[in-house]
């Protein structure tokens, strides 16, 4: 987290939300902006101004010594796992907390900002998720020309017991190996 002024803005925020901040690591580095627009179909893109910010300070040794032993889940994904060092970070926390909390990923694909080795360091991340969260717009990269249920499939393959497919102003599925369903609640249909 910057100690800039967006960085102090942020964790003030999350403060007042009762965040806990015991695995917050410091940088006197600038915060890391993303900016988003929804076109009419309620679609969002992204630009992101990561470069030389505190995205991509965070090393493995700072990001273990700060894990707190008591976490219950993990949420990761995006620019987390493209950046290094902060990707090999995240991927070693992922690893450490695998056995003993919940992991839901969201690979939240940006084209532009992924450089080699993501597709292998995605694998790897996989193998140790609980749940993965992905938009159409992700499996359209991932697995040009497939479906977009059998796509989560091949995903759930590689580790991860559920997946949630957002599509857009289209709502959401929740997808298992075997089946799928629409909105909270709602029972899976399928074998």
């Amino acid at each position: 987290m910057s100690e800039d002024r967006f960085g102090e803005r942020l964790t003030q925020l999350l403060i007042d939300d009762g965040v806990d901040l015991r695995a917050v690591v410091r940088t006197t580095d600038p915060t890391t902006l993303a900016l988003a627009e929804v076109d009419d179909e309620g679609v969002a893109r992204y630009r992101f101004y990561e470069r030389g910010t505190s995205a991509s300070g965070l090393s493995i040794e700072a990001a273990l010594a700060a894990l707190p032993d008591d976490v219950d889940m993990l949420h990761v994904g995006t620019l987390g796992l493209t950046l290094e060092p902060v990707a090999a970070a995240v991927e070693a926390v992922v690893e450490r907390l695998a056995d003993r909390a919940l992991i839901a990923f969201d690979p939240n694909i940006r084209p532009w900002v992924i450089g080699d080795g993501y597709r292998e360091r995605l694998d790897r991340v996989l193998a140790n998720t609980h749940v993965v969260k992905v938009s159409q717009e992700d499996l359209d990269w991932l697995y040009p020309d497939t479906p977009h249920v059998e796509a989560v499939r091949s995903l759930l393959e590689r580790g991860p017991t559920l997946g949630l497919l957002t599509r857009g102003p289209n709502g959401a599925l929740v997808v298992t190996r075997t089946a799928e369903g629409r909105g909270a609640g709602a029972a899976c249909q399928g074998g």
